[in-house]
């Protein structure tokens, strides 16, 4: 195992013992390890502040301008009151947890119970299991807030899930302590992710590499970038070109409003499967809920679109034996079963992400007639579920994520599925205008003629 990856395996291991470690010591001792995590957090802050005072008075950072070296030290004057607001507080900072918690939950219930109305709408299958959920969250919120016992059940619930969080991490760790004979053994496993509040803006680390390579901050920096296969975008020796039907799957990340969130799809054999909210003129509930659109076009034409207008692409390419595909293109085909052709002809639609699609490509779109995607949801019936039904019709358990998933969710666990040996990625290929341009410039000067 290389050396870099060995480092990425350890460092799996070491985050999910501080994890498990974390959520026992919350399973034992309760309110005394929330006061412990509150101080210690108010310590991290107050050095933070101090760091960057330190960072100001010696013109290491923020050196650019007056009004921003006065603007980053009112930063950390109020990093200072934070912090010494926290540690007067941690008496009480258990309390908050659970009611933060509680709250939690049922924003969560309202979603599912949401989900549940609208999947009963449309007569979609497992509609169900959403009120099941509804209510369990429901209980459980409604627990945390009025619980008698000061949340020390809420405080279990949270120590244990820390655990399965800490199991995850050192399951993807496992490849520096464990046979490789066993590995196919240990894979399927389900895998818990963080809170959707967090792996929703973990795409954003990709746009942030980029961002520093580009501006140059030091020479060791972008050597590393350089030979990073994140932007080789190559895992195999020898495989230049994908034998047979390919699948990939495109996480999308940009820098403006709902693309910080990101996006994602699934491409099979040179067509691009995209599901979204994409009817402008049927949006409702602030444009969380909309008639669900399916676009059929061409992959390369899809990447040329997207990266001319601004967005990243990070591209995976999964593995797949005869019997997964021919699973894979049953399912493909269930779905063309359910779709009618539908064409943007508002001007509203015109003028929006259909209109300007339908203009730059050849696309396709479509809605559909029954089932759960006949109606879009932002927080249950959208890209990401859509993209996960795709991928786990393979026929194997090789995406066994749980909980509510986000287009973060998936980098995450391919990020970390590409670091292993063996892998079902097979490559990882970054998509990004500005990035593109600064390698052609970095790896290609232009030479002088004579």
């Amino acid at each position: 195992m290389q050396t870099s990856e060995a480092k990425r395996h350890w460092l799996y291991i070491f985050l999910g013992l501080v994890f498990m470690i974390v959520g026992i010591a919350l399973i034992v001792l309760k309110f005394a390890m929330i006061e412990l995590m509150m101080e210690l957090f108010s310590v991290y802050i107050a050095f933070s502040a101090c760091v960057r005072v330190w960072e100001i008075l010696k013109g290491q950072k923020y050196s650019s301008s007056s009004r921003d070296r006065t603007f980053q030290f009112f930063v950390a004057v109020a990093l200072f009151w934070i912090a010494a607001l926290v540690f007067i507080l941690r008496d009480n900072s258990a309390l908050w947890l659970v009611r933060i918690v509680g709250f939690y939950q049922l924003l969560m219930a309202l979603i599912n119970f949401i989900s549940f109305y609208l999947m009963r709408s449309d007569q979609a299958p497992e509609r169900y299991h959403r009120f099941i959920f509804a209510m369990v969250h429901l209980v459980m919120g409604l627990g945390s807030l009025i619980a008698n016992d000061q949340g020390e059940n809420a405080i279990i619930r949270i120590g244990i899930y820390t655990i399965l969080v800490g199991m995850t991490y050192i399951h993807d760790g496992r490849a520096v302590i464990i046979d490789p004979d066993r590995e196919n053994e240990l894979r399927r496993t389900i895998r818990i992710p963080l809170p959707a509040i967090f792996s929703a803006f973990l795409p954003q680390s990709l746009i942030q590499r980029i961002n520093r390579l580009i501006a140059g901050e030091t020479d060791k920096f972008d050597e590393q970038m350089i030979e990073d296969p994140l932007l080789q975008g190559n895992k195999c020796d020898d495989a230049d070109e994908t034998e047979g039907k390919s699948l990939l799957v495109q996480i999308h990340v940009g820098e403006k409003e709902i693309d910080i969130i990101g996006h994602m799809n699934v491409t099979y054999d040179g067509t691009v499967y995209s599901y979204g909210n994409h009817d402008v003129d049927s949006r409702r509930l602030f444009d969380a809920v909309g008639d669900g659109v399916l676009v059929l076009l061409d992959h390369q034409e899809y990447l040329d679109f997207s990266v001319q207008h601004g967005t990243t692409i990070v591209e995976y390419e999964i593995e797949l034996n005869d019997y997964q595909r021919q699973s894979l293109e049953r399912k493909l085909t269930e779905i063309r079963r359910q779709l009618t052709a539908w064409v943007p002809q508002s001007k509203r639609l015109l003028n929006a992400y259909a209109g300007n699609l339908m203009r730059n490509t050849h696309a396709k779109f479509y809605k559909f007639k029954e089932g759960q995607y006949r109606t879009y949801f932002v927080f249950w019936t959208n890209c990401v579920l859509f993209s996960d039904e795709i991928l786990r019709s393979t026929g194997t358990d090789r995406f066994p994520l749980v909980g509510v998933q986000t287009p973060g969710t998936y980098y995450d666990y391919f990020e970390r599925e590409f670091s292993k040996e063996p892998s079902i990625i097979k490559k990882r290929r970054v998509f990004n205008l500005e990035l593109r341009d600064y390698m052609a410039k970095r790896l290609y000067p232009m030479e002088k003629n004579d």
